[in-house]
C-alpha cells in the first residue's frame, strides 16, 4: 500500500512540473509574439528602415533588389553625414525628403534583416575615406553586437525611445558573446527591458540563465557592479552574492505579476535573506519583508516594515497610502491592510522611486570601455527623430507642402503622391 502511496505523490509531483513547465511555456510564446508586435510598432519600424538605409551605404552600386529603387545614397549620405558632426543644420525639405524616402522602405522593412548589411562602423569609415572596409564574418558578427548593445545603452536613458533600445537589445546575438562577464551583462538588461515592456515571461527567461552562471562555481568578475549599486564596501564574493539576490527579486516581481504568488514568495525570501545578510537594507527590502509579512499573517512585523518604509518617504507620492495600510494593521484588520499595499505595492514598482533605485542606472559602466554609440549620439537621433516624425502626421505633411510650394521647391509634388 505504501508503495502505491508514493507512486501516487510521485506522479502528483511530475504532473504538477508538467503543467507549469507547459504554463511557461505557454507564457514565452505570448510573450515573443508581444515583442514582435513591439519591434514592429511604426516608431521602430522607422527606425529599422534608417538603420537599414544607413547600413546599406558602402554597397553603392551593388545596392540589394529590395531597397534598389529608392534614393538611399543621396539621402542617407545627407543625412549621417549630419549624425556624424552632430549639427543641426537639415532644412525642411531635408527632412521631408528623409520621411518620404524611409516611407517607402517602411513598406518592406518587416521583412528586412539590418543583419545581412555592412556594419554602422563600415558606412562611417566608408563616409570618411570614400573606401569599402573589409572583414571576416566572424568579426562583423561581433562588431555589430557591439554597435546594437551600444546603441541600446545609449537609447535606453530616454523616454520615447524606449522601444527603439528594446529592438537594439533585442539584435544582441548573445552566443556570439566572447566572455561570461557579457554574456551576464547583456542578458540583465534584456531581463530589465522586458520588465519594463511586462514581457514577465521573457525576462524571466533571461534571468534563468544568470541564475543558473552565478549560483555555480565559474570564475566571473563583477567589480564594476559596485559603483553601479554603491556596494563599494562589498568583497567581490559578497558583490556576486548581491547581484545574485537582485535576480531573485526581479524574477520575483515576474512570478508575482503573472500572479505566481508561491514562486514569488520563494524568491523575495531569498533576496531578503541575502541582503540582510549583507546588511544592504532599504526601501525595497522594507517592501518585499513587508509584503513577505502580510502574507504569513505576521501583522506586528509587517507594521514595524511599514514604519520603516514611512520614515524614509513621509513626503513621497505613496506615504499617504502608507498610513493608511499602517492605519488597517494597528486595527487589526490584516485583509484590509494586504489589499491595501498590494495596489500600493504595484503603484510603486512603476514609481521614479522604484525605478531610480534599480532601473534607471548607467548600465554603460559595466563594459570594458565606456559604451559608444556608433554612429548616433542619442540626443542627436532624438532631434532627428523627432523632426523627422513631425511628418508622420498628415496635416503636419500638408503644412510642409505649403511651405515648399511657396519656396518653389518641386518636392511638394511628390508629397501629392502620398494623399492619392
Amino acid at each position: 500500500m505504501k508503495k502505491y502511496y508514493w507512486i501516487l505523490i510521485g506522479a502528483l509531483l511530475y504532473s504538477m512540473s508538467s503543467y507549469k513547465n507547459s504554463s511557461f511555456k505557454t507564457g514565452i510564446e505570448k510573450d515573443h509574439k508581444k515583442l514582435q508586435e513591439l519591434l514592429n510598432s511604426p516608431k521602430v519600424i522607422f527606425y529599422r528602415a534608417l538603420k537599414i538605409g544607413a547600413r546599406s551605404i558602402p554597397l553603392e552600386d551593388s545596392i540589394p533588389a529590395e531597397v534598389r529603387h529608392l534614393k538611399l545614397k543621396e539621402v542617407n549620405t545627407k543625412v549621417f553625414k549630419h549624425a556624424l558632426l552632430h549639427r543641426n543644420d537639415l532644412s525642411l525639405s531635408d527632412y521631408v525628403s528623409i520621411y518620404l524616402e524611409y516611407r517607402k522602405l517602411s513598406k518592406n522593412v518587416k521583412q528586412i534583416d539590418e543583419d545581412i548589411y555592412p556594419t554602422l562602423s563600415d558606412t562611417k569609415f566608408f563616409l570618411l575615406s570614400n573606401k569599402s572596409n573589409t572583414t571576416n564574418n566572424v568579426a562583423k558578427i561581433q562588431t555589430q553586437n557591439s554597435e546594437h548593445l551600444s546603441l541600446s545603452l545609449g537609447l535606453y536613458p530616454i523616454s520615447s525611445l524606449k522601444e527603439v533600445s528594446l529592438y537594439e537589445i533585442s539584435k544582441v546575438h548573445t552566443p556570439a558573446l566572447v566572455t561570461s562577464k557579457e554574456k551576464l551583462f547583456v542578458q540583465f538588461f534584456k531581463s530589465i527591458q522586458y520588465f519594463e515592456h511586462q514581457l514577465y515571461y521573457l525576462s524571466n527567461e533571461a534571468l534563468n540563465e544568470n541564475i543558473t552562471l552565478l549560483e555555480s562555481d565559474a570564475p566571473i568578475s563583477l567589480t564594476r557592479y559596485k559603483n553601479l549599486f554603491h556596494w563599494n564596501r562589498l568583497s567581490d564574493a559578497e558583490v556576486r552574492q548581491a547581484f545574485l539576490s537582485l535576480h531573485y527579486l526581479n524574477r520575483g516581481l515576474n512570478y508575482l505579476l503573472i500572479g505566481e504568488q508561491n514562486s514569488a514568495a520563494d524568491d523575495f525570501v531569498k533576496f531578503a535573506s541575502n541582503f540582510e545578510s549583507l546588511h544592504l537594507e532599504n526601501d525595497l527590502y522594507y517592501f518585499i519583508q513587508t509584503y513577505l509579512n502580510l502574507a504569513k499573517d505576521r501583522r506586528e512585523d509587517a507594521s514595524n516594515y511599514v514604519a520603516k518604509i514611512l520614515k524614509n518617504n513621509s513626503e513621497t507620492d505613496f506615504s499617504e497610502k502608507l498610513n493608511v495600510v499602517q492605519n488597517y494593521l494597528e486595527r487589526g484588520k490584516l485583509k484590509k491592510a494586504q489589499k491595501e499595499f498590494n495596489l500600493l505595492f504595484t503603484d510603486y514598482l512603476n514609481s521614479e522611486y522604484f525605478q531610480g533605485d534599480f532601473l534607471q542606472k548607467d548600465f554603460g559602466a559595466i563594459l570594458d570601455k565606456p559604451a559608444e554609440v556608433s554612429f548616433f549620439k542619442p540626443k542627436t537621433l532624438e532631434t532627428l527623430y523627432k523632426n523627422i516624425e513631425n511628418y508622420s502626421d498628415s496635416e503636419q505633411l500638408k503644412l510642409a507642402q505649403k511651405k515648399l510650394k511657396e519656396q518653389g521647391n518641386e518636392l511638394w509634388e511628390i508629397i501629392d503622391d502620398f494623399f492619392d
